[in-house]
């Protein structure tokens, strides 16, 4: 298996700060659902189980909405400004033993139900990865010294260009060489050249899925879904499609 691909699945195989210190602050990110939406929630949390902030957002607008949180027994409650609210619990798709507290160091994610004006709707949140600290304000830090909204914008660019087929729109988010399976693609001529074999519908129906917001960060690149892209100050550098 590939460096990105093994790199991808350490990432969701570990998504609760497995490995830092109890009274650490972590940054943590969900992806999920509200009912039929697509979302995807950053909670900053203390000491495993207490919530410092959090916000959430609509995978179709990528809009942060601030929540404020409180507790009520194992229930962590978000309020939105609107008044909206979320009760949920820890859930694991793992084994643990009778009796165990579930936190953020041994749950996969959070499930209950999000109300307002007598509306109810499912929720379930699953951890995806995990920063240590508070990684807030310019989230792309570690990428480029670019506004964030800059930057998404472009990803954004890549996955519209991609799933409508628009080429030259595709193009213009990419970084040249850009690296496909274990090959270097080093002119827009040759990316076009490789378009169907790139984006076959299998890979197509990966990218659909993916979130431009919020995205992983390492080694100077951000990735969306599993891995299945990377970009870097310049744009798409990797793709990783699957064979």
């Amino acid at each position: 298996m590939r460096f990105w691909a093994v790199l991808a699945l350490l990432c969701l195989a570990q998504p609760a700060a497995a490995q830092s210190d109890a009274d650490a602050l972590q940054t943590i990110e969900l992806r999920g659902t509200i009912g039929a939406y697509a979302v995807g929630a950053n909670i900053i949390e203390h000491n495993k189980t207490d919530v410092i902030a959090a916000h959430y957002f609509y995978a179709a607008h990528c809009i942060n909405i601030p929540l404020r949180t409180s507790r009520a027994g194992d229930t962590l409650v978000f309020t939105e400004p609107c008044g909206a609210v979320m009760h949920l619990h820890f859930i694991t798709n793992d084994s643990v033993p009778a009796g165990t507290q579930l936190n953020f160091y041994n749950s996969t994610g959070l499930a209950g139900e999000w109300s307002d004006a007598g509306k109810t709707l499912p929720v379930r949140l699953m951890m995806e990865f995990s920063y240590p600290g508070i990684r807030a304000g310019h989230w792309y830090a570690d990428v480029t010294d670019e506004p964030d909204a800059v930057f998404e914008a472009r990803v954004q660019r890549f996955l519209n260009g991609a799933l409508t087929g628009n080429k030259a729109e595709a193009a213009s988010a990419i970084s040249l060489p850009l690296h496909v399976w274990d090959k270097e693609i080093k002119t827009k001529a040759a990316f076009y050249a490789q378009w169907n074999k790139i984006f076959t519908p299998k890979y197509l129906t990966l990218l659909r899925k993916a979130v431009p917001h919020e995205m992983f960060v390492h080694d100077g690149m951000a990735m969306i879904g599993n891995g299945e892209a990377w970009f870097g100050p310049n744009g798409q550098t990797r793709l990783q499609p699957p064979e």
